[in-house]
């Protein structure tokens, strides 16, 4: 796809500020980037789209000039608060030649991305002779290469294939070099294994969300045909994509009371709740999708009020090990989110009846793991204390300043020191305060135990035999991760 049938295209509705030189340049590729410098991840041919978090009208001429240097084929970017693009931004794209165009606020980034990488997908599969099924693409190609060829999904999940899937492992990996990826295709070669070219297969704007393409053989030794199906192949995975996308969103208007009605046992059900700041829910509901469809589970992903639950079938005795695989999955994806952070709570097993107590658990874990320092975390909401509960809800200055009030000397102690003994004191209330217990956990004996402990109560003032104390403690300790 080249520049002009981007700025162009009506269903976007871009707006040029800085129109461009050559219109007809071809886009290679698309980046998403807030860093104030991105020249380090391009190497020539890219349309760079950019939220304007790094925003600072000092930095306006050192990110358009990164740009140049680097040879981006155009900017593209929302607006400010204050609705319009920075005079300042439009000066530097003159000066420099950089074309620059605005996004509108109703059209995402990734429907953007999504033009761009089909359009030229479409290109290369000559779009005049059509596109194949799925099915078909992959068998063509399959034919064609001389080997394997597999449609995967983030998770690892075989969405399509010829012969028997690559083992878990080898699927992992090939979402790990996927997901870390600053260019595609890329050969990626393993111990004990053939070496594989992964390849895209479509573009959301989310590499998380992301299909993707793993083929036996390396990309460099393909023919111009080969290479050809493998692009057809892409632009079915992407069709296919989009279709299934669209019948979840359809799918999402169901009300949430209604969502266990199609549950073949209505008495097992269990709500996720998740949210992915810095984007918008569709994000969030994608994930639940396809975390469930990679479990194997029924669900009904939907919105309300801007949140997004999904009602997933679960037996009563498959959920901690469902809650486990939802952990190493969300582990796994992260790599994927690029700046945005995804936050899963997840509530307890009920039936129809119960629905809303699961909804409520899984809400209040869901704000729990949004205040974490990870791109995703997952909070089991079964086992918050009810005190979670009353604390989600306090304003972050109120909770810095408790907890400074309560734990600031063991803070500034165990910085000064290298010391641990937060830590200490965590295990020691965790164990209700037994001496023995916590000692064990800590594998320290339990006079050293008593003498940490003994330094906390000095710095803190307060006695840990106490139950007022120990309630202040233990409330400053999860204001810091609550």
């Amino acid at each position: 796809m080249n520049l002009e049938s981007l700025l162009d295209h009506p269903d976007l509705g871009l707006e040029v500020h800085v129109p461009p030189e050559d219109p007809k340049r071809p886009v290679r590729y698309v980046h998403t980037t807030d860093h104030p410098d991105p020249s380090r991840y391009l190497s020539g041919g890219e349309l760079v789209l950019t939220g304007l978090l790094w925003w600072r009208p000092e930095r306006a001429e050192a990110f358009v000039a990164a740009l140049a240097r680097a040879g981006a084929v155009a900017l593209g970017t929302g607006v400010t608060e204050a609705g319009e693009v920075p005079a300042e931004l439009v000066a530097a794209c003159f000066r420099h030649g950089v074309p620059l165009f605005e996004v509108p606020r109703g059209v995402s980034f990734a429907s953007v991305t999504e033009h761009v990488v089909l359009g030229a997908a479409r290109t290369r599969a000559r779009a005049g002779e059509g596109v194949p099924d799925l099915a078909t693409a992959v068998a063509n190609a399959a034919t064609a290469l001389e080997g394997g060829c597999w449609v995967l999904s983030p998770t690892g999940r075989v969405v399509a294939g010829t012969t028997s899937a690559p083992p878990i492992g080898l699927r992992q990996g090939l979402v790990r070099r996927f997901l870390e990826a600053t260019r595609l295709p890329l050969t990626v070669r393993g111990p004990g294994h053939l070496p594989h070219t992964v390849a895209e297969a479509s573009v959301t704007g989310t590499r998380a969300l992301d299909w993707f393409l793993a083929v036996q053989g390396e990309q460099e030794r393909w023919t111009s045909h080969q290479r050809h199906l493998v692009d057809v192949l892409a632009v079915a995975a992407a069709n296919e994509q989009s279709a299934r996308d669209s019948a979840r969103r359809a799918a999402a208007r169901v009300p949430l009371e209604r969502a266990a009605d199609g549950f073949a046992r209505p008495d097992e059900l269990c709500v996720l709740s998740a949210s992915a700041d810095k984007a918008t829910p569709d994000v969030a509901a994608a994930v639940l999708a396809e975390l469930a469809e990679t479990l194997g589970l029924a669900a009904v992903v939907t919105e309300v009020d801007e949140e997004v639950f999904a009602v997933l079938g679960v037996r009563r005795n498959r959920r901690d090990r469902v809650l486990d695989e939802l952990v190493e999955l969300a582990r796994l994806l992260e790599r994927g989110f690029g700046d945005a952070r995804v936050a899963i709570g997840v509530g307890g097993v009920t039936d129809a009846a119960g629905l809303p107590t699961s909804v409520e658990q899984a809400r209040n874990a869901r704000l729990v793991a949004e205040r974490r320092d990870c791109r995703a975390g997952v909070q089991d909401g079964v086992q918050l204390g009810a005190f979670h509960t009353l604390l989600v809800g306090v304003p972050d200055d109120q909770r810095a300043a408790f907890r400074r009030w309560v734990l600031g000397p063991v803070l500034d102690y165990d910085a000064e020191h290298q010391s641990d003994l937060v830590h200490t004191l965590r295990v020691f209330l965790a164990c209700s305060g037994s001496w023995t217990r916590a000692a064990e956990k800590l594998h320290v004996h339990v006079n050293t135990l008593r003498y940490r402990v003994g330094r906390v109560e000095e710095l803190t003032g307060r006695d840990l035999s106490s139950l007022a104390a120990q309630v202040d403690l233990v409330l400053a300790l999860e204001l810091g991760s609550a």
